[in-house]
């Protein structure tokens, strides 16, 4: 785990943390929390979440201040016994059991809960709002990677070894988020106090400092009579308590909006179907001080020139991965290219190695599809496919490395969640001009709802995306999906399965670092990644490759049967020889038939009796067996031959 340490104590508007500590002891745990500290790595060391580079660990707040019954808080004797079984860091506050403001002393700290690095803000996002979503005892405005704690020299520090808190937090599902409504009809003499009442409200449902400004503001211009900027900052910073120096005028645009957002070469920001402008001086801010010439290829023009084409606006925005032009079909075109330029070269050796005898254990024929699967994302990037690989292994076996090189050649136009509710939820602004999305680490099982969407999602040719707060716009759609996980099942896998390539990665190499060294060090090699692109773009697909078709697997045979619904795992064992046979089955054996009143009983004793065991799998009701028994298992059968105590038995559905 990772801490990043400033120079100073308890200041608060400091965005400076240029000192990184690797925590390997309680000792440096102790001098790192003696100062201001943040928990993630940013660009140039300076704390925003657009600076955000990677995190390697979940953190959290409680204060106790959520009620004051002393039978309410959370004592740091009662965390301990909570998370006996997970991995954090404990330090306790500069208020820690201080009398504040006449309220009683109480235990006030701050958690770390070391988990693998992360690379994707949206991702540590989602983890922190399932942390605090899951244990309300936490406090809910710690909550993006630009959060800081304060130092406390005098800090009481304390560490627990155990599994990370993510084996925990996997398989949460977030509550549904109900938005408070706001009947917002200021009058000249109450803008103030209605833009403020507003602004707490944003606040309360989550937004951060900058959204809320960013809402507000687009309120305060809807107005007849709209206040001036200085005082909607000042709106804001009261709404906040945070000091809010963004600026909000027509000649600028808040630094916010900058994140993760593609910029053409005129300098133009595409949000919720609007297309902002910036005038040369803006341009020239821009690309000096957020260093936009790194997040594109293309040479800067300004908004003059591009009225002097001839082209005043365009009518739609479009993100054409077969195409650099700025314009396409009278659409303002997004994509920009990708970081990485093919050229011929020496292709990376090590990281098809990789490949073929980790992630498909040297077996050649899912060798080759994969390949094909990588190489048609490529050279037909505006075509979906119904195909989702999914990667499965322990951790360190080299999932990660497979999806970095194709991440390093994409840049913006893939990204990683976490979650199948980024992708499959309500809102799903992740989906935006993306290529290829990666769901590390995301389970969702026999969800027949989660699987319509995913089946929804790689057959459709355009979505509407809806983001918080934003208006919701459609755009072409052709993202290819990627499932690694570290799961025996992430997925379900019907009985008919034409969707998920299902690959157990071999675990041979975990312990040979110069094999996995090798890798990285192609990957860190921007000329190999060149290569590797133009192979990709440039290899033959096989002639027998579908991207409506899978290749079955032998490990998705084995998922078959470890994920299939609890009848069919009922019917499996009842017709195995058992150790220690079930007596509720001939109890109800009476002249070689069974009736269904019957059977169900001996199924819904079956099931209680493993109901720990069945992860996954529902109980399902008398009839719903019946119908799975007739149109699954025994088809046009009305019976089904069994051995019950080593005997046959022909059990008979009786209607």
């Amino acid at each position: 785990m990772k801490i990043i340490k400033s120079k100073v104590l308890r200041e608060k508007f400091n965005t400076l943390y240029e000192e990184e500590v690797d925590i390997d002891s309680l000792n440096d745990f102790k001098k790192s929390v003696s100062v201001d500290h943040v928990m993630c790595k940013f660009i140039d060391n300076k704390r925003s979440n657009t600076n955000f580079i990677s995190c390697d660990c979940l953190y959290a707040d409680i204060d106790n201040t959520h009620s004051e019954n002393p039978k309410d808080w959370v004592t740091i004797k009662e965390f301990k016994k909570m998370f006996l079984k997970f991995n954090y860091y404990l330090a306790t506050s500069s208020n820690h059991q201080k009398i504040k403001e006449g309220a009683p002393a109480r235990d006030k700290y701050h958690v770390y809960f070391p988990i693998n690095e992360i690379n994707d803000l949206e991702k540590l996002m989602y983890w922190l709002k399932v942390l605090t979503s899951k244990y309300t005892f936490f406090d809910k405005q710690v909550k993006d990677a630009g959060r800081f704690f304060f130092g406390n020299p005098n800090s009481i520090v304390y560490h627990n070894n155990g599994k990370s808190i993510l084996t925990d937090l996997h398989g949460y599902k977030l509550p549904a988020e109900v938005k408070e409504k706001i009947d917002f009809k200021p009058s000249r003499g109450n803008r103030d106090d209605q833009l403020f009442k507003a602004a707490c409200s944003f606040h309360s449902n989550g937004m951060t400092d900058e959204e809320v400004l960013e809402t507000v503001n687009t309120l305060n211009q809807s107005l007849t009579e709209p206040l001036d900027d200085r005082d909607i900052i000042k709106v804001v910073k009261s709404a906040c308590k945070y000091n809010v120096v963004k600026q909000v005028s027509n000649n600028q645009i808040a630094n916010n909006l900058l994140n993760g957002q593609p910029l053409t070469d005129y300098i133009m920001l595409e949000l919720g179907g609007q297309i902002l402008y910036a005038n040369k001086n803006d341009r020239e801010m821009w690309l000096n001080k957020y260093h936009l010439l790194q997040k594109t290829n293309k040479t800067s023009m300004d908004y003059q020139n591009w009225r002097n084409k001839g082209v005043e606006y365009a009518n739609g925005v479009t993100c054409d991965f077969t195409n650099t032009d700025v314009i396409v079909d009278k659409k303002l075109n997004m994509f920009m290219g990708f970081p990485i330029t093919e050229n011929k070269g020496e292709i990376p050796t090590n990281w098809l190695k990789l490949v073929k005898e980790v992630i498909c254990s040297n077996n050649n024929e899912y060798f080759t599809y994969l390949l094909d699967w990588i190489s048609d994302m490529f050279q037909n990037p505006q075509e979906s496919t119904a195909v989702v690989p999914v990667i499965i292994s322990e951790q360190g076996a080299g999932k990660g490395l497979f999806y970095s090189a194709i991440k390093k050649i994409m840049g913006i136009y893939s990204g990683e969640v976490g979650t199948f509710e980024q992708v499959l939820g309500d809102f799903n602004g992740i989906l935006n001009k993306k290529l290829l999305i990666n769901m590390d680490e995301a389970t969702f099982g026999k969800s027949k709802k989660e699987q319509g969407r995913l089946k929804y999602l790689t057959g459709t040719n355009q979505i509407t995306i809806n983001e918080k707060y934003k208006p919701s716009y459609t755009i072409p759609f052709s993202c290819r999906f990627l499932i690694t996980s570290n799961f025996s099942t992430p997925v379900g896998v019907e009985r008919d399965n034409r969707r998920f390539f299902v690959l157990e990665a071999s675990n041979d190499k975990i312990d040979k670092k110069e094999y996995y060294e090798k890798v990285i060090s192609e990957i860190s090699s921007d000329e190999k990644m060149s290569s590797l692109l133009y192979f990709l773009k440039n290899r033959k697909i096989s002639d027998t490759y579908n991207r409506k078709y899978v290749i079955h697997t032998i490990h998705e045979e084995d998922m078959k049967k470890e994920i299939q619904d609890s009848v069919g795992v009922w019917l499996d064992e009842i017709n195995e020889d058992l150790v220690e046979p079930f007596e509720n089955y001939k109890t109800f054996v009476k002249d070689d038939k069974i009736g269904l009143k019957d059977l169900y009983k001996t199924y819904s004793q079956w099931y209680e009796n493993h109901r720990n065991t069945l992860a996954f799998r529902e109980q399902v009701g008398a009839l719903k067996l019946n119908k799975i028994l007739k149109d699954t298992y025994w088809k046009d059968k009305t019976y089904k031959v069994v051995k019950i105590d080593n005997k046959t038995y022909k059990l008979w559905l009786l209607k």
